[in-house]
């Protein structure tokens, strides 16, 4: 099972990697972080990332501004909130681009007894919209994991992917089901055996 452990631990971020440790553990105190970094090229050029992170009760605010090497800056200010009683973590995120352009996401997470669900909607600079949906579930052998993705233009394109592991061949079993925005559908069957020597 050490092999279906390490694949849940790597897919899992799709659930549990998009949830912030403050799903676990959320302090009534005010807590500040800022963190300033700096890169410089081989020509001597740099820039430069500030981040500001505020935690408060259930809340999270976070402001972080790059410049660039001529001076231009990018923002992004996201303000986060769990709700412990229906195990929900909602994120709204507003970017503005070294152009001036902004962009908008907002993000909510749900866990389940077996998972979580992601529900994400994007807009762009120009209004358009896409709305990305996923789940993961584990199963009694694996896990199940779920994704679709509805472009501005309304067209979607999904993908399944189903993961067992059998431990007495020790045999890692993946069947993916991906359909294009277009309606063309790609089927693939992996499967992993590991051996130990």
């Amino acid at each position: 099972m050490n092999l279906l452990n390490r694949t849940l631990r790597t897919m899992l971020p799709v659930a549990v990697a998009m949830v912030p440790m403050v799903l676990t553990t959320v302090s009534v105190n005010a807590e500040a972080r800022e963190r300033v970094v700096t890169r410089t090229d081989q020509n001597g050029s740099s820039a430069q990332r500030a981040t500001s992170r505020v935690r408060t009760g259930d809340t999270v605010n976070t402001h972080s501004t790059v410049t660039g090497p001529k001076g231009a800056t990018a923002t992004r200010d996201s303000t986060g909130q769990y709700d412990a009683a229906n195990r929900t973590w909602n994120r709204h995120t507003e970017t503005t681009g070294f152009k001036g352009n902004t962009s908008s996401t907002d993000a909510t997470i749900v866990r389940t007894d077996n998972g979580a669900t992601r529900d994400v909607v994007h807009t762009g600079p120009n209004g358009g919209e896409t709305h990305v949906a996923s789940s993961i579930e584990r199963t009694d052998d694996g896990f199940v994991k779920e994704k679709s993705v509805t472009g501005p233009n309304g067209n979607t394109a999904t993908r399944s992917s189903d993961v067992s592991y059998d431990p007495a061949t020790k045999t890692l079993t993946r069947n993916t089901v991906a359909t294009g925005p277009n309606g063309n559908t790609v089927t693939r069957h992996d499967e992993t055996t590991v051996v130990r020597e």
